[in-house]
């Protein structure tokens, strides 16, 4: 799923860097024998603010990269999402484009070493899990799986920026698998439960 590309570097005003950027194949716009590639320089920790994720785009063996976020904020809060690039490919399905997203191929935990946004789908799972923790790391109590579901999946604007710079259509799927996982995990009884009331 990731390529090497240096000419990344160059094309993301990263001329200076030493090694080749990871790229992330993000998925393929196709019509006929067309073929577009979406790829991703995945989010940065250590560089929140300056190192939002880079998104490229490559056709006819020619990489350009893609302003996705039209601003670094929303809401007023520092977490971007790359409306620009959505809008972009939904102006392609309108002209007779498919999209096939690498993110689709993924299924947990066959492919939890898998990265999306420089994350594994094991991470993310832990990501998404710690909504439901305490302030010792203690599972809350839940009376179902929903109930669970509802709380991770409340995700907060400016506390989770891997989940909001995503695509809309990699969050979408994101959240199947990471509820895949949880239902799993609830069914061998990981999460403590509080009997329903009548």
């Amino acid at each position: 799923m990731e390529k090497k590309l240096t000419q990344a570097a160059q094309l993301g005003g990263e001329a200076q860097q030493q090694t080749p950027v990871e790229l992330e194949k993000v998925g393929v716009l196709r019509r006929g024998t067309e073929t577009i590639t979406i790829w991703r320089r995945p989010f940065d920790w250590g560089n929140w603010g300056d190192e939002l994720p880079r998104y490229f785009i490559e056709q006819e063996d020619e990489l350009q990269p893609f302003q996705a976020f039209e601003e670094k904020f929303v809401f007023g809060r520092p977490c971007p999402t790359p409306a620009l690039l959505e809008e972009w490919i939904e102006g392609k399905l309108r002209e007779g484009y498919t999209l096939e997203l690498e993110i689709e191929k993924l299924k947990y935990p066959v492919d939890r070493k898998a990265t999306v946004n420089g994350d594994t789908l094991e991470t993310w799972i832990g990501n998404f899990l710690t909504y439901a923790e305490d302030e010792e790391g203690r599972y809350y109590k839940f009376r179902n799986v929903r109930e669970l579901l509802s709380c991770i999946f409340d995700v907060p604007i400016r506390d989770f920026p891997e989940y909001w710079t995503l695509l809309i259509w990699e969050k979408d799927k994101m959240l199947e698998i990471v509820a895949d996982a949880v239902v799993e995990r609830w069914e061998k009884g990981e999460f403590q439960q509080e009997e329903e009331k009548e």
